[in-house]
Protein backbone atom coordinates (compact mmCIF):
# COMPACT_ATOMS: atom_id res chain seq x y z
CA UNK A 1 0.00 0.00 0.00
CA UNK A 2 3.07 2.06 0.98
CA UNK A 3 4.19 1.91 -2.37
CA UNK A 4 0.92 2.33 -4.67
CA UNK A 5 0.71 5.71 -2.07
CA UNK A 6 4.52 6.87 -3.49
CA UNK A 7 3.64 5.92 -7.24
CA UNK A 8 0.54 8.13 -6.74
CA UNK A 9 1.99 11.22 -5.29
CA UNK A 10 4.99 10.74 -7.99
CA UNK A 11 2.33 10.34 -10.78
CA UNK A 12 0.64 13.55 -9.23
CA UNK A 13 3.84 16.03 -8.98
CA UNK A 14 4.58 14.61 -12.58
CA UNK A 15 1.60 15.88 -13.86
CA UNK A 16 1.58 19.21 -12.33
CA UNK A 17 5.46 20.07 -13.50
CA UNK A 18 3.94 19.21 -17.14
CA UNK A 19 0.87 21.42 -16.86
CA UNK A 20 3.04 24.21 -15.43
CA UNK A 21 5.81 23.83 -17.92
CA UNK A 22 2.81 23.57 -20.68
CA UNK A 23 1.57 27.10 -19.50
CA UNK A 24 4.26 29.04 -19.38
CA UNK A 25 5.16 27.78 -23.14
CA UNK A 26 1.28 29.14 -24.00
CA UNK A 27 1.73 32.12 -22.55
CA UNK A 28 5.66 33.37 -22.70
CA UNK A 29 5.72 33.61 -19.09
CA UNK A 30 4.27 32.52 -15.44
CA UNK A 31 0.94 34.00 -14.55
CA UNK A 32 2.42 36.73 -11.52
CA UNK A 33 1.35 35.91 -8.44
CA UNK A 34 -0.98 38.78 -7.47
CA UNK A 35 -0.25 40.02 -4.01
CA UNK A 36 -2.75 41.29 -1.39
CA UNK A 37 -3.46 44.76 -1.52
CA UNK A 38 -0.26 46.79 0.79
CA UNK A 39 -2.94 48.61 3.22
CA UNK A 40 -4.56 45.40 3.47
CA UNK A 41 -1.67 43.74 4.48
CA UNK A 42 0.33 46.52 6.39
CA UNK A 43 -2.25 48.42 7.68
CA UNK A 44 -2.31 52.26 8.25
CA UNK A 45 1.24 52.34 9.09
CA UNK A 46 2.13 51.24 5.24
CA UNK A 47 0.49 54.35 4.03
CA UNK A 48 2.63 56.22 6.28
CA UNK A 49 5.95 54.67 5.52
CA UNK A 50 4.62 55.14 1.53
CA UNK A 51 3.91 58.97 2.47
CA UNK A 52 7.67 59.36 3.37
CA UNK A 53 8.76 58.00 0.19
CA UNK A 54 6.94 59.57 -1.58
CA UNK A 55 8.56 62.61 0.11
CA UNK A 56 12.28 61.71 0.11
CA UNK A 57 11.71 60.95 -4.07
CA UNK A 58 10.67 64.75 -4.28
CA UNK A 59 13.98 65.86 -2.14
CA UNK A 60 16.06 63.55 -3.85
CA UNK A 61 14.60 64.84 -7.62
CA UNK A 62 15.23 68.25 -6.12
CA UNK A 63 18.64 67.63 -5.15
CA UNK A 64 19.49 66.32 -8.62
CA UNK A 65 18.16 69.62 -10.40
CA UNK A 66 20.43 72.12 -8.36
CA UNK A 67 23.20 69.51 -9.38
CA UNK A 68 22.62 71.08 -12.79
CA UNK A 69 24.17 74.41 -11.09
CA UNK A 70 27.08 73.05 -11.37
CA UNK A 71 28.05 73.97 -14.89
CA UNK A 72 26.95 77.00 -14.87
CA UNK A 73 28.91 77.59 -11.67
CA UNK A 74 32.00 76.43 -13.45
CA UNK A 75 31.53 78.48 -16.36
CA UNK A 76 30.97 81.67 -13.85
CA UNK A 77 34.82 80.64 -12.60
CA UNK A 78 35.89 80.05 -16.17
CA UNK A 79 34.62 83.54 -17.51
CA UNK A 80 36.02 84.88 -13.93
CA UNK A 81 39.46 83.44 -15.10
CA UNK A 82 39.45 84.62 -18.22
CA UNK A 83 38.27 88.40 -17.39
CA UNK A 84 41.05 88.77 -15.16
CA UNK A 85 43.71 87.93 -17.98
CA UNK A 86 41.76 89.86 -20.36
CA UNK A 87 42.24 93.34 -17.77
CA UNK A 88 45.73 92.05 -16.95
CA UNK A 89 46.75 92.06 -20.63
CA UNK A 90 45.01 95.15 -21.59
CA UNK A 91 46.32 97.13 -18.92
CA UNK A 92 49.70 95.77 -19.87
CA UNK A 93 49.17 96.93 -23.32
CA UNK A 94 47.86 100.54 -21.98
CA UNK A 95 50.93 101.13 -20.08
CA UNK A 96 52.87 100.67 -22.49
CA UNK A 97 55.43 103.54 -22.80
CA UNK A 98 55.40 105.04 -26.32
CA UNK A 99 54.90 108.28 -27.50
CA UNK A 100 52.57 110.57 -25.91
CA UNK A 101 50.48 110.73 -29.32
CA UNK A 102 48.30 107.37 -30.02
CA UNK A 103 46.80 106.61 -33.41
CA UNK A 104 43.01 105.31 -33.78
CA UNK A 105 44.60 102.09 -34.20
CA UNK A 106 47.32 101.89 -31.80
CA UNK A 107 46.45 98.85 -29.90
CA UNK A 108 46.88 101.52 -26.66
CA UNK A 109 43.68 103.10 -27.99
CA UNK A 110 41.70 99.65 -28.11
CA UNK A 111 43.04 99.14 -24.65
CA UNK A 112 41.81 101.94 -22.83
CA UNK A 113 38.72 102.04 -24.25
CA UNK A 114 37.77 98.49 -23.15
CA UNK A 115 39.31 99.45 -19.82
CA UNK A 116 36.58 102.30 -19.80
CA UNK A 117 34.07 100.46 -20.20
CA UNK A 118 34.83 97.29 -18.21
CA UNK A 119 35.43 99.81 -15.31
CA UNK A 120 38.16 97.75 -14.05
CA UNK A 121 38.78 99.47 -10.54
CA UNK A 122 42.39 97.87 -11.34
CA UNK A 123 42.96 100.19 -14.59
CA UNK A 124 42.65 103.22 -12.82
CA UNK A 125 46.21 104.03 -11.57
CA UNK A 126 47.38 103.00 -15.22
CA UNK A 127 44.99 105.58 -16.63
CA UNK A 128 45.82 108.52 -14.42
CA UNK A 129 49.78 107.72 -15.27
CA UNK A 130 48.67 108.06 -18.99
CA UNK A 131 45.87 110.77 -18.77
CA UNK A 132 48.00 113.00 -21.14
CA UNK A 133 48.10 110.87 -23.67
CA UNK A 134 46.30 112.77 -26.99
CA UNK A 135 44.79 111.14 -29.77
CA UNK A 136 45.61 112.35 -33.42
CA UNK A 137 42.14 112.19 -33.99
CA UNK A 138 39.37 111.64 -32.12
CA UNK A 139 35.71 110.85 -32.52
CA UNK A 140 33.79 111.00 -29.78
CA UNK A 141 30.36 112.89 -28.07
CA UNK A 142 32.09 113.94 -24.91
CA UNK A 143 34.01 116.83 -25.83
CA UNK A 144 35.19 118.03 -22.24
CA UNK A 145 37.74 115.08 -22.79
CA UNK A 146 37.97 114.82 -26.98
CA UNK A 147 41.36 113.90 -27.19
CA UNK A 148 42.54 112.53 -24.29
CA UNK A 149 41.54 108.54 -24.10
CA UNK A 150 42.61 108.06 -20.89
CA UNK A 151 40.38 110.91 -19.49
CA UNK A 152 37.70 109.45 -21.26
CA UNK A 153 37.98 105.86 -20.10
CA UNK A 154 38.52 107.35 -16.56
CA UNK A 155 35.04 109.83 -16.76
CA UNK A 156 32.99 106.20 -17.27
CA UNK A 157 34.43 105.48 -13.55
CA UNK A 158 32.52 108.68 -11.88
CA UNK A 159 33.60 108.78 -8.07
CA UNK A 160 35.39 105.47 -7.94
CA UNK A 161 38.48 107.00 -9.81
CA UNK A 162 37.98 110.12 -7.40
CA UNK A 163 40.20 108.77 -4.39
CA UNK A 164 43.31 108.07 -6.94
CA UNK A 165 43.26 110.99 -8.58
CA UNK A 166 42.93 112.97 -5.33
CA UNK A 167 46.22 110.84 -4.33
CA UNK A 168 48.18 111.44 -7.64
CA UNK A 169 47.51 115.02 -7.37
CA UNK A 170 48.99 115.27 -3.74
CA UNK A 171 52.05 113.22 -4.24
CA UNK A 172 52.78 113.33 -7.36
CA UNK A 173 54.40 116.12 -9.75
CA UNK A 174 51.76 117.42 -12.48
CA UNK A 175 51.83 119.45 -14.91
CA UNK A 176 49.19 121.95 -15.30
CA UNK A 177 47.58 120.17 -18.28
CA UNK A 178 46.99 116.97 -15.70
CA UNK A 179 45.41 120.02 -13.19
CA UNK A 180 42.84 120.84 -15.38
CA UNK A 181 41.69 116.98 -16.95
CA UNK A 182 41.47 116.50 -12.98
CA UNK A 183 39.61 118.98 -11.86
CA UNK A 184 37.01 118.34 -14.99
CA UNK A 185 37.08 114.54 -13.92
CA UNK A 186 36.30 115.47 -10.34
CA UNK A 187 33.39 117.99 -11.42
CA UNK A 188 32.13 115.43 -14.02
CA UNK A 189 32.12 112.78 -11.07
CA UNK A 190 30.16 114.84 -8.66
CA UNK A 191 27.67 116.11 -10.82
CA UNK A 192 25.13 113.90 -9.94
CA UNK A 193 25.45 114.36 -6.76
CA UNK A 194 25.88 117.73 -6.26
CA UNK A 195 27.66 118.91 -9.12
CA UNK A 196 30.72 121.60 -7.98
CA UNK A 197 29.73 122.57 -4.71
CA UNK A 198 30.56 118.90 -3.65
CA UNK A 199 33.52 118.42 -5.53
CA UNK A 200 34.88 121.36 -3.96
CA UNK A 201 33.78 120.47 -0.57
CA UNK A 202 35.50 116.83 -1.64
CA UNK A 203 38.82 118.44 -2.64
CA UNK A 204 38.71 120.91 0.45
CA UNK A 205 38.13 117.97 2.99
CA UNK A 206 41.31 116.26 1.58
CA UNK A 207 43.51 119.48 1.75
CA UNK A 208 42.53 119.96 5.54
CA UNK A 209 43.99 115.99 6.25
CA UNK A 210 46.97 116.69 3.74
CA UNK A 211 50.65 117.68 4.76
CA UNK A 212 51.75 118.72 0.96
CA UNK A 213 48.84 120.45 -0.65
CA UNK A 214 50.68 122.97 -3.10
CA UNK A 215 48.91 120.73 -5.96
CA UNK A 216 46.03 120.10 -4.16
CA UNK A 217 45.55 124.26 -3.61
CA UNK A 218 46.01 123.81 -7.39
CA UNK A 219 43.37 121.54 -8.33
CA UNK A 220 41.29 123.87 -5.94
CA UNK A 221 41.25 127.09 -7.86
CA UNK A 222 40.99 125.04 -11.41
CA UNK A 223 37.66 123.35 -9.82
CA UNK A 224 36.75 126.65 -8.53
CA UNK A 225 37.49 128.43 -12.04
CA UNK A 226 35.86 125.71 -13.72
CA UNK A 227 32.90 126.44 -11.34
CA UNK A 228 32.72 130.18 -12.20
CA UNK A 229 32.86 129.17 -16.05
CA UNK A 230 29.58 126.89 -15.28
CA UNK A 231 27.59 129.60 -13.75
CA UNK A 232 28.33 132.31 -16.32
CA UNK A 233 26.95 129.42 -18.80
CA UNK A 234 24.37 129.00 -16.79
CA UNK A 235 23.06 132.56 -16.42
CA UNK A 236 24.11 133.32 -20.30
CA UNK A 237 21.35 130.33 -21.22
CA UNK A 238 18.91 132.06 -18.30
CA UNK A 239 18.96 135.75 -19.58
CA UNK A 240 19.26 134.61 -23.67
CA UNK A 241 15.70 134.13 -23.97
CA UNK A 242 14.37 136.93 -21.98
CA UNK A 243 16.59 139.29 -24.41
CA UNK A 244 15.36 137.71 -26.86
Amino acid sequence: MKIVALLFAGLTLATISVLWVLTIRHHGTAAPIQAAPMAAREGPKAETNRGLVSDRDRVERLLAELQLEQPRLKAKRRIAFHYSCLVGGLISIAGTEKERYVELSDPRQIAVELLGEFRCLDAIPTLIEHIEWQQSMSITDNYEFAGYPCAMALSRYGIAAVPAILTRVRTGPVSDREIDLFARLIRSAYEPMGGDDEAISTVERTIDRATQIDNLERLLHKLEELTRAHERRRERAKSGPAAA
